[in-house]
């Protein structure tokens, strides 16, 4: 089933040149984007107290990073591009770990962290990470299975840290 998923998407991607190039723009640069925007979002319109907000979504996000570059260090799974033969990726990434994916973790911990507080940007940032996560799997950098280990990690990485900000009195999520 991984196997097909990846490969179908990396056919499709590869029937067209803009294609490809949109895919290569989301896997890369959408993220970076988000995070901009974002920070954007707190400069021109803060709330009361945007600094709560932030420091939450920055924890969940660094945090469920931190925990998906463990989870790498334990648990070695190689990326299709590795293991597929004749088979060449959009993009090529040097490491060769892949579960969790560390984009869809990452990401999915920013748009879920977010939309604890502004529930429309979250969920923007939760269709930027679809994308992302999308794109990943179509340029032969992740199997599905990877994607969703990042959105799991993600979601209960959130999850942890907002009963933690709700115990300790911290800002309420």
């Amino acid at each position: 089933m991984n196997q097909s998923i990846v490969l179908i998407l990396s056919q499709f991607i590869h029937l067209n040149v803009s294609l490809s190039q949109l895919t290569s723009f989301l896997a890369v640069y959408l993220g970076w984007i988000l995070f901009v925007i974002y920070i954007l979002i707190l400069v021109w319109r803060p709330k009361e107290k945007w600094w709560r907000e932030f420091l939450f979504v920055f924890i969940c996000t660094l945090g469920a990073w931190v925990l998906s570059e463990v989870i790498k260090y334990f648990y070695v799974s190689d990326r299709p591009f590795l293991l597929l033969d004749n088979f060449t990726p959009l993009l090529q990434y040097g490491g060769k770990e892949s579960f969790p994916s560390g984009h869809a973790t990452t990401f999915f911990a920013f748009g879920f962290a977010v939309y604890h507080y502004r529930k429309l940007w979250g969920n923007v940032f939760i269709i930027g990470a679809v994308l992302i996560s999308l794109a990943r799997i179509a340029s032969g950098l992740h199997w599905p299975s990877d994607i969703l280990g990042g959105f799991v990690l993600a979601g209960l990485t959130v999850l942890v840290m907002r009963v933690i900000f709700n115990y300790a009195k911290l800002p309420k999520a």
